[in-house]
């Protein structure tokens, strides 16, 4: 049974007790975030500490360097917060980036808000984690400063795949290369966009290949555009799909919005309005023009009965 989580946005009023933290922006919860929050889950038990997250909240839409986020995020906040409870953390700091606290020297981060103002006992970063302003705090820093105070480092090596490092940047390059299935095994789970259904032109009602359409989340990592074998959760429902990622060229020349288009297998119900959440599995094919409606309506039967394959397997 997963635990109560508990979600701080400030540090203000924080109860100080003994508590260890995993530290990291945490996007997309892959493999090598996992290895982190286990070990300092299994630090945890043995010390009786309350297992924590210190991450990050954006919503002013911009990093820690000021740079603008745009398609930038692997999941939804409450994607990665659903998986930190699953994974047994008790409490989860996310924390604004502020100027303030991006201010703080690698220093003043450890011993006033880690070890002072949230009790903080054990500390786990990656091989290459970073903190402090400038992001000038890391592994070595973290050893130095905890041989003179009671803060024990953690430092837990990195998680390869094919012999490369697995990071949130590996897994947004494999998405707009349409590589979703390696994706997929970094981050030990499908990505997924989220949005609400919105009415189109009714194109595909009319071929006879009604869709749930989204527009393309302007936060959400960017996959390749074209046709892919996916899953769509409809509130506890979950149904085979297939979607195309793209601007529909061939019926919408004169619109650039970025849409997810869904057609989904075996249901006749009306989405619209609702809000789905679309699940990646396999790259089909890139998105193209076609000449005609004929031409497209052929296509379309190719690629259903490709992913209805797929499906089947």
């Amino acid at each position: 049974m997963c635990r109560m989580l508990t979600v701080y946005q400030s540090l203000d009023e924080i109860k100080t007790v003994p508590r260890g933290f995993a530290l990291g922006v945490f996007d997309g919860v892959h493999l090598g975030h996992l290895s982190l929050i286990r070990a300092l889950r299994d630090s945890c038990s043995e010390r009786n500490l309350r297992p924590c997250v210190f991450t990050f909240s954006y919503g002013d839409g911009y990093d820690f360097n000021d740079r603008r986020l745009d398609h930038n995020f692997l999941m939804t906040q409450a994607q990665k917060l659903d998986v930190f409870q699953r994974e047994g953390v008790s409490e989860v700091f996310l924390i604004p980036l502020t100027h303030d606290f991006c201010d703080l020297s690698p220093f003043e981060f450890l011993d006033s808000v880690i070890a002072g103002k949230l009790g903080g006992r054990v500390l786990a970063i990656g091989e290459d984690g970073h903190f402090g302003r400038g992001g000038k705090g890391g592994a070595d820093f973290l050893e130095d400063y905890a041989a003179n105070h009671s803060l024990e480092p953690l430092v837990v090596p990195e998680v390869l795949l094919n012999g490369e490092k697995i990071s949130s940047t590996r897994i947004r390059e494999a998405l707009k290369k349409g590589e979703v299935e390696d994706a997929t095994r970094m981050m030990s789970r499908p990505f997924r966009l989220t949005g609400e259904v919105i009415s189109g032109n009714r194109l595909g009602r009319r071929i006879g290949f009604p869709t749930a359409n989204i527009l393309y989340p302007a936060a959400s990592a960017l996959v390749r555009r074209g046709v892919y074998a996916t899953y769509v959760i409809a509130g506890e429902s979950r149904y085979k799909a297939i979607t195309n990622v793209g601007t529909a060229p061939t019926v919408r020349r004169d619109s650039r919005e970025l849409l997810a288009e869904s057609y989904v297998f075996d249901f006749d119900g009306d989405l619209y309005g609702q809000i789905i959440e679309v699940e990646f599995l396999s790259f089909i094919r890139d998105e193209r023009r076609f000449k005609s409606l004929d031409e497209l309506k052929t296509q379309v039967d190719e690629d259903l009965a490709s992913v209805l394959a797929q499906h089947s397997v």
